[in-house]
């Protein structure tokens, strides 16, 4: 994971992250080169990334194809458990894949090296997870329950809130906008969406002091229950009484969008 400051320093705020095997365009550069600001091509999100975590990317160069499944995959350097790790990637990094043997798949990495990863953590389509469905969004969500909280974060290694759901998103073909006001805003296109019943399961929930101010995002696991990153992946509720039920959201809740006022994300956008 490569961190996308605010400013070209390690102090700065991550506003985002850079994920092993995306693509970004660089705009600009501090006079020495040690900072590139960078807008990834998933997203069109911008910050400043140290220049340690960038590579080339062009004719003979890494190429993603397929991503790793959730939580997350180990590359070895042999087809064999017992071999030497060379990374651990989280959910949901990108891999070139070079070939598969016995249940291994060879993948390229950068700066040349080759290794191996277990096809079981291996993704591959511009939907891995399969068409979006409401069903399909909430059982990748609950498959990272637990996962931790962490601002600008967007893996199963640290999760923020529009981070978590955009991930989910991606994993089924659809892209979604980085931040949970623009979430709010893109499913918003169109008009409706503002019902403040209990959401199907999939619809994205909205919370903010008002639509200006969209401070928190889940998604719907149906019944009024919903999976979001709030201390970590959990499971909140909108029904009283419950044990998972959030006071505090509820009370700043602004309405649900359906998952189908999102669009597919454009061919190759994700590598």
């Amino acid at each position: 994971m490569a961190p996308l400051r605010r400013e070209p320093a390690h102090e700065s705020e991550c506003v985002t992250q850079g994920l092993y095997g995306e693509r970004f365009e660089i705009l600009e550069s501090t006079p020495d080169g040690a900072w590139l600001r960078g807008r990834l091509l998933a997203d069109g999100y911008a910050g400043w990334i140290r220049s340690w975590h960038a590579a080339e990317a062009g004719p003979g160069h890494f190429e993603a194809s397929a991503w790793v499944r959730p939580r997350g995959a180990t590359v070895r350097s042999l087809p064999k458990r017992s071999a030497p790790v060379l990374v651990e990637l989280p959910w949901p990094a990108r891999l070139a894949l070079a070939g598969e043997e016995k249940g291994w798949s060879a993948v390229r990495l950068e700066g040349g090296r080759d290794g191996f990863v277990s096809t079981r953590e291996v993704g591959t389509g511009e939907a891995p997870g399969g068409p979006p469905t409401g069903a399909r969004l909430v059982k990748t969500g609950r498959a990272l329950l637990g996962a931790p909280y962490l601002w600008g974060g967007r893996s199963a290694w640290g999760f923020d809130c529009s981070g978590y759901v955009q991930s989910v998103f991606a994993w089924h073909g659809l892209c979604l906008p980085r931040d949970s006001q623009q979430q709010w805003e893109r499913g918003r296109v169109g008009g409706g969406a503002r019902s403040k019943a209990a959401p199907p399961a999939g619809h994205l929930l909205f919370f903010g002091p008002d639509e200006s101010r969209i401070t928190h995002v889940g998604l719907s696991a149906g019944n009024g229950d919903f999976l979001h990153a709030y201390g970590e992946v959990c499971l909140g509720s909108l029904r009283q009484g419950l044990q998972h039920y959030v006071p505090e959201l509820v009370s700043i809740f602004l309405g649900s969008v359906p998952w189908g006022r999102y669009e597919p994300s454009p061919r190759g956008a994700n590598q």
